[in-house]
């Protein structure tokens, strides 16, 4: 993520890309407690590096937007928060968000993949789905409070069944949503998270929309 980093930096943002720990050694809710983390740095270091607590915007792709996707809901939705023990910013919520080429729907990942139910049970533990069954349902947790929300796939995208689903619901919800699937059926570059490789066409292409996107709400 350095070069997207940079050329988001370069839109003049401030950047920050952080890493959070990886199943199966850290499983659920291990990467929760990780972004939370960071956010409290966030809140604590704001004035120090010129962040804008007050026009904050996540960005997460693959499993990463599943990440974001459910951070954004735990923030906006104390139904949800209370399933985790970590103590939130007050001062922390996204102004809106970006789910590119994410994984948002679990139960829609197992009923339409069977290898999203081995990697979700190394995610989650064997009897995962069923223990976590109840906070895992993001969808239930979406309110008009959640963050506006840019959703994107591209053509080849082997999850871009997941498109679709998530950005009706978030409409249904009364959340302000767009998004696109970018490339041609014909367009073999139209790939999964290919919007990181900077200097392409489709992924300027793809960027520039979701920068105006973000922009729109400063």
């Amino acid at each position: 993520y350095q070069f997207y980093s940079a050329d988001l930096a370069s839109r003049g943002f401030t950047v920050l890309c952080f890493n959070y720990r990886l199943c199966p050694e850290h499983r659920y809710p291990a990467q929760y407690e990780d972004i939370n983390n960071v956010m409290l740095w966030i809140a604590a270091n704001a004035e120090k590096y010129g962040i804008d607590i007050n026009s904050l915007f996540f960005v997460g792709d693959s499993a990463g937007g599943s990440l974001v996707y459910t951070f954004s809901a735990i923030v906006t939705n104390q139904s949800l928060a209370k399933h985790f023990k970590f103590t939130l910013s007050s001062i922390i919520k996204p102004k809106a968000i970006a789910l590119n080429c994410s994984l948002s729907d679990f139960d829609l990942a197992v009923k339409t993949d069977s290898q999203q139910e081995t990697l979700l049970k190394a995610y989650l533990g064997m009897n995962g789905l069923k223990k976590y069954k109840e906070q895992l349902n993001i969808n239930n947790y979406v309110t008009q409070d959640f963050p506006a929300t840019y959703v994107m796939s591209a053509s080849h995208d082997f999850l871009l069944y997941q498109f679709q689903p998530t950005l009706d619901l978030l409409k249904e919800k009364g959340v302000k949503a767009e998004g696109k699937v970018y490339g041609s059926p014909d367009d073999q570059s139209a790939i999964h998270v290919f919007h990181v490789d900077v200097g392409s066409q489709l992924a300027d292409l793809c960027n520039d929309d979701e920068v105006a996107f973000f922009k729109s709400f400063i």
